[in-house]
């Protein structure tokens, strides 16, 4: 699976980002095909260069440092997922207080696409969390998935 979850010790970006410079001793599920240049660092954990957007040549890598090792981020690189794609119900909006109301949508999302996903307070409150993935490598796309639908497809991937 190309995705895993990792807590962040540093994230270092060029980006204006609100939710990665509040990601120290936060986890973030991250996709480890953006990730070049893993070596170990504190000697329990990692550090390496995540390229948000690997197909965007104007953009520099991030520098992240994680309490995953190098020998977990291997390995998940590793696994191959049964399907190229991964059927998310996503919500219309990313109004945060319409997901008691709305009605998620199930959308075909290319793993190769995702960048990460993170929770806030708030989200893991209502049971949802934030995914930032690529459409047409260089779409930016932030929207608001169910957290269980979530998890219980990245655990069939890995089973």
């Amino acid at each position: 699976m190309p995705l895993i979850l990792s807590q962040i010790e540093t994230w270092s970006t060029k980006r204006q980002e609100p939710h990665v410079d509040k990601a120290t001793n936060n986890y973030f599920l991250l996709n480890t095909n953006r990730m070049v240049d893993i070596i170990t660092f504190d000697t329990t954990g990692s550090q390496f260069k995540y390229c948000q957007a690997p197909n965007d040549r104007r953009s520099s890598p991030d520098i992240i440092e994680t309490n995953s090792t190098v020998a977990q981020l291997r390995t998940a690189q590793d696994i191959t997922p049964d399907s190229k794609f991964a059927t998310l119900p996503i919500y219309p909006t990313l109004d945060i207080t319409r997901t008691t109301t709305d009605t998620a949508v199930n959308t075909l999302v290319e793993w190769d696409d995702i960048n990460y996903a993170y929770q806030t307070d708030r989200d893991i409150v209502l049971g949802v969390c934030h995914l930032v993935y690529y459409k047409e490598s260089w779409k930016r796309t932030t929207v608001i998935v169910e957290f269980a639908t979530l998890a219980a497809i990245l655990l069939e991937q890995v089973a």
